[in-house]
């Protein structure tokens, strides 16, 4: 059985007439794919050279596999309980609730929120939620005239503030409660930079070794103008992926799924509402973006397939 890289080094390649057109990533980190004119004999001594190279590599992404993951989530859980979250969950007569959430520091965590009539309430809460933890708060009327200070505990089940008309009924409720840990959007950041500090290295790595390894047999080659469109980079993909490979994909495409599922749920779970987070946009977009390519891969390998399966029953 073909192993997870075989036959993935002659997607680089495309046929021309007299000979191939190499394609490599630029030389610097960002910029366009490079292509080379090469023979027969340049083209098997550059496709030997990188099944080479993806042979040598191949423990170093075995082993970042296990690695990366488990140091990326572990330092997400690690920082995600750290510090504390303040909750604020704001409550009208009809029913309809919207929360906002920020992080108590050190020393608390201040705000303000809206009261009735053009008024304000400024609130201070002295720390994360515990016997001891106070809540102060103050009302601040439209003219900013500031009423006297008044008192609250935070215990764990929150701290509630009702806003009443002028005849005492209840339009509004305030719940202010916290938990240990860290808001949601901190925790997103902090895997986001945990990602770039995990998986940017790992692909730099990558890139400068097969650089390295290619360059003596890349200097003074021709340049080629032609380009390789999306289409036909696909496509040479999909004709020299083998199963293996696209099975990993699957499991990676799968893991982003499941990603971007436990960014929704929790939050839909608890309030019956998706939260304004950013991982809820940005876990679907990157699950999205992970499956596209994986399935025009696989629709493109059936149809090169059964096209030769046609040609040779002809």
């Amino acid at each position: 059985m073909a192993g997870l890289y075989d036959g993935i080094e002659q997607a680089a390649f495309r046929k021309i007439e007299g000979g191939y057109i190499f394609y490599c990533a630029s030389p610097w980190l960002f910029g366009r794919r490079r292509g080379y004119l090469v023979d027969a004999e340049q083209k098997q001594a550059i496709a030997q050279c990188l099944r080479e190279t993806l042979r040598r590599l191949k423990p170093f992404v075995l082993i970042a596999a296990v690695l990366i993951p488990l140091a990326l989530l572990g330092g997400t859980f690690w920082l995600a309980f750290r510090g504390a979250t303040l909750t604020i969950l704001t409550t009208d007569d009809q029913g309809r609730s919207i929360s906002v959430s920020q992080p108590i520091g050190a020393d608390g965590s201040s705000g303000s929120f809206a009261g009735l009539n053009g008024a304000r309430i400024d609130f201070h809460v002295s720390g994360p939620p515990s016997e001891s933890s106070a809540l102060r708060y103050v009302w601040i009327s439209p003219k900013g005239e500031v009423g006297p200070p008044r008192f609250m505990a935070l215990k764990p089940g929150g701290a509630r503030i009702n806003l009443a008309d002028e005849s005492g009924r209840v339009v509004r409720s305030v719940v202010l409660s916290g938990r240990k840990g860290a808001t949601q959007n901190a925790i997103f950041l902090d895997a986001m930079l945990l990602g770039l500090a995990t998986f940017g290295p790992y692909f730099i790595a990558i890139r400068l070794y097969t650089r390295r390894r290619l360059a003596p047999l890349i200097a003074g080659l021709p340049r080629s103008t032609q380009r390789l469109s999306p289409r036909e980079r696909s496509e040479a993909f999909a004709a020299a992926a083998s199963v293996k490979l696209l099975a990993v994909m699957a499991v990676g495409c799968a893991a982003a799924w499941l990603g971007a599922v436990m960014s929704i749920l929790p939050p839909l779970l608890e309030r019956g509402a998706i939260s304004a987070s950013p991982s809820v946009f940005l876990c679907p977009v990157a699950a999205i973006l992970t499956t596209v390519p994986l399935a025009r891969a696989i629709l493109l390998r059936s149809r090169l397939r059964c096209a030769a399966a046609s040609a040779a029953a002809r």
